[in-house]
């Protein structure tokens, strides 16, 4: 009992000091980064950025959804609005139409990620999802050593959909006989496909704070 009540009051101890540390977020919505276009384009070319004012110099975090390329739409997770970073949810284009060089990327962090032609692509053309595809649509078909580092995170191997542990275990050894020195595979015990973000968002943040303090001591 004594140990359950220490427990206890070390959480309440740990939310107290943490609530002490909010940070208040600005977010700016629907921020075009490509005008000009039809329709389509101007509905789905932009982009939300949430930020605290003032701040300078902080890690930016770029998040894109899931939903098998055929459902969801740009968000940005609440759990990632911490520590002052700023979070930004868009789609890849946004980095060709402003000459940003995706290798300049701090670290790219997949959750759950398929790794082999994506099944939507692959049911497009009458294939299970069941049957493995690699072509020039697969990550694993454009591995090279030179990769920003990567955190893979994964569902429960007994849990995750399609075998998509063992796709995401096969691609992290692939990378590493590539030479990519700084890859890192994460599974996530007792969460399936579709639960396994919001403990994700804690093994990211815990990620991207251990390499903040990486950057920081060179």
């Amino acid at each position: 009992m004594k140990r359950s009540i220490l427990v206890l009051f070390m959480l309440a101890s740990a939310v107290c000091a943490f609530a002490q540390k909010q940070y208040q977020y600005v977010i700016d919505r629907n921020l075009p980064y490509r005008t000009g276009g039809d329709e389509y384009v101007n509905e789905m070319c932009n982009v939300d950025v949430a930020y605290v004012q003032g701040l300078t110099d902080r890690p930016v975090i770029v998040w894109f959804h899931g939903g098998a390329m055929r459902s969801g739409s740009k968000e940005i997770p609440q759990a990632l609005m911490t520590r002052g970073y700023i979070v930004v949810g868009l789609d890849k284009s946004y980095l060709a139409e402003y000459g940003i060089d995706a290798d300049r990327i701090a670290a790219l962090v997949p959750y759950s990620g398929q790794v082999v032609t994506h099944y939507t692509e692959r049911g497009d053309h009458g294939i299970s999802p069941l049957i493995p595809i690699i072509d020039n649509l697969a990550p694993l078909y454009h591995m090279r050593p030179d990769c920003p580092p990567m955190l893979v995170i994964s569902g429960d191997r007994e849990m995750e959909l399609y075998g998509r542990y063992e796709e995401t275990a096969y691609f992290v050894r692939m990378m590493k006989l590539h030479g990519h020195k700084d890859i890192t595979f994460y599974e996530l015990d007792g969460f399936e496909h579709g639960d396994m973000v919001a403990p994700g968002h804690l093994v990211f943040l815990k990620y991207l704070r251990s390499r903040e303090g990486q950057n920081q001591s060179r």
